[in-house]
């Protein structure tokens, strides 16, 4: 029967294996809470959304902070609600320095359907270099 030896760089991640799982040992409760509490703000986004209420606290708290997956749920959320006073606040996210919540932004005032929204796009269209975001804003236009 042959023997497997393993190469030298198996036994250099199995050094780094070990280390990283325990560091992920000591993080891994703060990584499940963070986990739990987005988890639980994703739902109340969804249910806020599904009852029309576009002043809801937890889109604020989505919006300010500093995860873009929530944030982009919040967008969504508000643009599918499409209340007239979600259109300035979703507006100020075509703004963004991150791409994919510019981009979320302007479909998010795309699908309101409301002609305030459209402004937003058309000056936003003006300065916008990333092409994805483009395609979003002219899609969202119209055009």
């Amino acid at each position: 029967m042959a023997t497997l030896h393993w190469p030298s760089r198996y036994n250099s991640l199995k050094t780094h294996g070990l280390c990283l799982l325990i560091s992920m040992t000591t993080l891994l409760p703060s990584l499940m809470f963070a986990e739990q509490d987005g988890h639980k703000i994703y739902d109340e986004i969804m249910q806020a959304t599904d009852r029309r209420e576009a002043g809801h606290f937890i889109f604020q708290r989505a919006l300010s902070g500093n995860d873009p997956e929530l944030q982009k749920a919040a967008l969504l959320g508000l643009g599918r609600i499409g209340a007239a006073k979600s259109i300035d606040q979703i507006g100020t996210y075509l703004y963004s320095p991150q791409p994919d919540i510019r981009k979320t932004a302007a479909f998010s005032l795309a699908i309101t359907m409301n002609p305030n929204a459209y402004n937003w796009l058309v000056k936003r269209l003006a300065s916008e270099t990333n092409h994805g975001v483009l395609a979003e804003l002219v899609a969202g236009i119209g055009v």
